[in-house]
């Protein structure tokens, strides 16, 4: 009998705990539209990234009008594709990552006539395989992972604290760069 009663307790403890998560997600996309709309008002810097790809790449910073930064556009280029990403942030801690991965068919330095020479097929820009990851991050921790296929990654797994620090990291050294010299 204590297991019949117990059962919806925990049903109804478990639907506010999702509540609560989906509230929270809720917040940041509100806080992801604010920033998007308010895009066009910001004040942007651009800095070159060495080091972080084979081919380059730029990071640009959006700010407020109280020098808060908003929103953090990075492009790394590579020989066999790119990756865009986007670091949101609201009082200065990230809330919202978007990753998105173009992967070419071979690498964008192969014409017809090379491809031909070695036998391969050359370069052709609607043959990139494009992905995307959302993350949702709240008080400096990843609370939700969704992969292209809207697959969630499960937040004890090793993947998903994996990519937590790996964002938040990269995350860090992005503000770093962007920092105000006083």
């Amino acid at each position: 009998m204590r297991v019949l009663t117990l059962i919806p307790m925990l049903v109804f403890l478990f639907s506010g705990v999702l509540s609560a998560a989906d509230s929270t997600i809720s917040q940041i996309r509100k806080e992801y539209q604010s920033i998007r709309n308010a895009l066009p008002k910001l004040k942007g810097e651009s800095v070159e990234l060495s080091g972080y790809s084979t081919e380059g790449g730029e990071a640009r910073v959006y700010r407020d009008t109280k020098a808060n930064i908003r929103l953090i556009k990075v492009a790394l280029y590579f020989e066999s594709g790119k990756e865009i990403r986007e670091y949101y942030y609201q009082n200065g801690l990230l809330i919202f990552a978007f990753y998105e991965s173009h992967r070419y068919n071979v690498p964008f330095y192969v014409t017809p006539n090379t491809a031909k020479e070695i036998g391969i097929e050359p370069f052709d820009p609607k043959k990139t395989k494009i992905t995307k990851d959302i993350y949702y991050f709240s008080n400096g921790k990843m609370i939700r992972w969704m992969e292209e296929n809207k697959r969630d990654v499960e937040v004890n797994s090793k993947e998903f604290k994996e990519a937590e620090k790996n964002i938040m990291d990269f995350s860090n050294k992005l503000i770093a760069k962007f920092k105000r010299k006083t």
